[in-house]
């Protein structure tokens, strides 16, 4: 606790770090592309892997938020499931981030995040109204 105390601002990046690196950034497919040292990782084919695969996750949280901002917007509530659905993954995050921060480590909200994505999809496709009723 002494150095959490001496060392505040690292702290804080550490923290945020372990917090991005729980969810995962997608780049350990990406690192067969510089097997045996063929490709650098600054090289235009790593970017654009690494761009992609972590394009896919940011795209999905952007939907997320975009349905969330909507329903507020409306004055519509979630669905209680939906809710309850999120705060388990708050949960899990907030716990498991900071003893857990390795990449692999996003694989088990997998689930819970294709579910949440597909629901809030679904939101926006829908009127706030329709959206919902689901």
């Amino acid at each position: 606790f002494e150095w959490i105390r001496e060392n505040s601002g690292a702290f804080a990046a550490l923290a945020l770090r372990k917090q991005l690196l729980f969810l995962g950034d997608a780049s350990g497919g990406m690192a067969s592309l510089r097997a045996g040292g063929r490709q650098a990782a600054t090289s235009p084919l790593w970017i654009a892997a690494k761009l992609l695969g972590n394009g896919f996750w940011l795209g999905m949280w952007g939907v997320m938020l975009a349905a969330c901002l909507a329903a507020l917007r409306a004055g519509v509530p979630l669905p209680r499931w939906m809710a309850a659905l999120g705060l388990y993954f708050l949960y899990f995050y907030a716990i498991h981030s900071v003893f857990e921060s390795g990449a692999k480590y996003h694989l088990v909200t997998l689930g819970i995040l294709a579910v949440l994505f597909g629901a809030f999809a679904d939101m926006l496709r829908k009127s706030p109204v329709e959206g919902a009723r689901s």
